[in-house]
Formats: structure tokens, C-alpha cells, sequence
């Protein structure tokens, strides 16, 4: 006997149909979550972004901060033991290693006015209790020279209002940077760009500490005493884990105190 063909009913194409919605939606719900995931606003490439500038600046930040008192007073030392300097040469150039208080300045609320190219703030003192602030400022010596006046001056400057993070540069005579400061004029360079962190990288100075600096290795392995620095910075800042915080010490190795 012959069997007819038969098609599909209207119930059963309506019935595919949802089954066809259902799963596209299910499609485009994790094809949606995984853009957002990717490119949204806490996914994997800004966070990426994020961490890179942070990296970036950061280390840039620790290398420049190495510098800090470098050469401060190392000339005076051996120009004061010369028969031949001066009562001019000597008052021209320093008769101490680099201190905390001379040649080192931490500020808070700190803003840098483009047109003059100036810092206002107000300068926190700096002992064995951690100051916080958002600039700190910092004296060297890198040629060696005898007169301070020649001594280079630079700075970190953490910008509250875009949390970017700037290098400074002074422009002009800095000695001693403590006090003067506000009469500098600083060029700055950009570490970490406006609008690219979420939160403003903050830094914390204490002297009288026994800070080891990177590479130091204990007594009881070498057994010889490693060397310690008696002034710390730390940096404190948050990556693109939410909620995070985290920080580094820099032992700041060319300051007596």
C-alpha cells in the first residue's frame, strides 16, 4: 500500500522556533558577557592597561628614587680636609652627608600650578612616625660637584585630582630643597597617565629605621652584616584587582639620617 508523505505541523515549526530563540539568546548572552569580560570597563584589556602603567610607572619611580641624596656631601668631606680650600670653597659646599631634613622634603595636599611651574602644599616632617603625602622631593649630587648650588633637585608628584603620577625636575637652584621648595620651578614628565588608575598613588617617609636595601643578604647566610639604610620610602598604590592595596618600601641608602 502506498504511505503519503506528511509535513510538519504548525505546532512543531512554532515549537523549533522557541527552541531556535532560546538557544541564539543563550549565544549572544555569553557572547555579550564575554565582550564585557574582555573589553568592558573592569575586563581583562583595561586591567591589563591598568597594571602596565602601574608597573611602568612604578618602576621607573624606584629607579629614579635610588638616586636620592647621591653625592651630598661626599666632596665637602674631602675638600675640608685639604690645606688648600678656603673659607669661600668650604661655605659653598656642604659638610654632611645627605639628612632627611635638608635634603629631602615630603608634602601633602601638594598642587603644581602649570603657569608657574611651581608646588604649594604644606610640608609634613619627617621622623621615625611614617608621613604621608602626595610629592616627594628629593637632593643629589650626580657629577660630584664641590658647590651645592650645582646639586640636582628632582621629585614625585601624585596627582589626587587625575591620579597620574609625574617625575619632576627642577629648573633652577634647589640646595637646600626643604626650604626652598616653593621657590623652584620643576618641569614634569608623565609615569602614569591621567584617568588610567583608579586610585591616586600615595607615599610614606620615617627616618631611625634599619631599612635593607634590595639585594641585601642576612647575617646568618653571608655572615657578615648587611648594610641598612636609616631613611624608607613607601609607595602605596591600588591595580585593577577591586579593592586591592598595595605598597613597597625603597630603602633610600645615600641619607645619614
Amino acid at each position: 500500500m502506498r504511505s503519503h508523505q506528511r509535513g510538519v505541523t504548525l505546532i512543531s515549526l512554532m515549537v523549533g522556533l522557541v527552541i531556535s530563540m532560546i538557544a541564539l539568546l543563550g549565544v549572544l548572552t555569553v557572547y555579550k558577557n564575554a565582550i564585557r569580560n574582555v573589553f568592558g570597563s573592569s575586563g581583562m584589556v583595561p586591567s591589563a592597561a591598568q597594571d602596565g602603567q602601574l608597573s611602568s610607572g612604578l618602576l621607573t619611580a624606584q629607579m629614579v628614587l635610588q638616586d636620592a641624596g647621591f653625592g651630598v656631601g661626599a666632596v665637602a668631606a674631602a675638600s675640608s680636609s685639604s690645606a688648600a680650600s678656603s673659607a669661600t670653597s668650604t661655605a659653598a659646599t656642604t659638610s654632611a652627608a645627605a639628612t632627611s631634613a635638608n635634603n629631602l622634603a615630603l608634602l601633602s595636599g601638594a598642587t603644581f600650578d602649570g603657569a608657574s611651574q611651581q608646588l604649594s602644599g604644606t610640608v609634613n616632617a619627617i621622623s621615625a612616625a611614617a608621613s604621608a603625602g602626595n610629592v616627594l622631593l628629593w637632593e643629589s649630587n650626580p657629577n660630584l660637584a664641590s658647590a651645592s648650588a650645582s646639586y640636582a633637585c628632582m621629585g614625585l608628584f601624585s596627582d589626587s585630582a587625575t591620579n597620574a603620577l609625574y617625575l619632576l625636575k627642577a629648573t633652577n637652584a634647589c640646595h637646600p630643597i626643604a626650604s626652598s621648595w616653593n621657590n623652584v620651578t620643576w618641569s614634569k614628565s608623565t609615569l602614569i597617565a591621567a584617568g588610567s588608575v583608579a586610585q591616586a598613588v600615595s607615599f610614606a617617609v620615617k627616618n631611625a629605621v634599619d631599612c635593607w636595601p634590595f639585594g641585601a643578604i642576612p647575617k646568618t647566610i653571608s655572615g657578615i652584616a648587611p648594610p641598612s639604610a636609616a631613611v624608607q620610602a613607601t609607595l602605596s598604590y591600588q591595580n585593577s584587582t577591586v579593592g586591592s592595596s598595595n605598597s613597597y618600601a625603597i630603602c633610600l641608602s645615600n641619607f645619614s639620617s
